[in-house]
């Protein structure tokens, strides 16, 4: 069982202003960010059990973005329809431009846009026009519901020097050392084990061993035991 913590105020009101106001979870425990990632789904009646939301590494701060789970689930929740207005290609980028409206009424517009060169052909460059509609669409609905969290799409534009994965925690790194620590002993069983049996032979495994042994012996004796002759211009030595 672990030993309680005692409560610190201080240390807690700089945890809350980290997360609320600058807006990074890191420093948060493992559980505390389980906690905080169900109470935001609650209160945006969001499932947390279909991951509406990931964790990013965004400039050295730990926050969360929102996937295609959680846009879907908010059009449904809202009310929200959103229609194409427009879209356009010129300088080498596709811009669709959308209206989203919800059930009371309230609307907003906002766009996509995609980096869409002429050398991109086929299925690549379909995959790419729809990726601006989906852009668009995602972006206009967490904006209408009153969110500012990033989406899944734009995630993917910012350069990978500006991101990272979410750091491990002390409860897995432990758990990798421990992981790498077993496949090493694990690997050394099987080679000693392998040794092992390699050292014990059959009867008729070690009789052929010594039969080759006392061959080459005797090969060796006779190569010594013969004279040397070495013919040069008719002399013998």
């Amino acid at each position: 069982m672990s030993a309680l913590v005692p409560f610190d105020p201080a240390k807690a009101a700089e945890v809350m202003e980290h997360v609320l106001i600058r807006g990074d979870l890191g420093a948060l425990t493992h559980q505390e960010r389980a906690r905080y990632y169900i109470r935001i789904c609650e209160s945006l009646g969001l499932n947390p059990m279909t991951k509406p939301f990931e964790y990013l590494t965004l400039n050295g701060k730990l926050t969360l973005y929102a996937l295609k789970g959680a846009t879907d689930q908010l059009r449904k929740l809202h009310g929200v329809s959103v229609a194409i207005v427009s879209y356009e290609a010129s300088d080498s980028l596709f811009t669709v431009h959308v209206r989203a409206k919800d059930r009371d009424g309230r609307e907003d517009e906002d766009f996509g846009v995609v980096s869409l060169p002429e050398s991109l052909k086929g299925e690549a460059r379909a995959n790419t026009i729809l990726k601006a509609v989906t852009k668009a669409k995602r972006r206009v609905t967490l904006s209408l519901c009153g969110l500012g969290f990033l989406d899944e799409t734009e995630v993917e534009d910012i350069p990978a020097a500006a991101k990272s994965t979410v750091p491990d925690g002390p409860e897995r790194q432990a758990a990798k050392r421990s992981t790498r620590t077993s496949a090493f002993r694990r690997s050394s069983l099987l080679a000693s084990s392998a040794m092992s049996i390699a050292s014990i032979r059959s009867p008729a495994a070690s009789r052929r061993a010594r039969s080759r042994t006392g061959r080459r012996a005797r090969a060796s004796r006779s190569l010594h035991q013969r004279p040397a002759r070495l013919s040069i211009a008719g002399f013998t030595q």
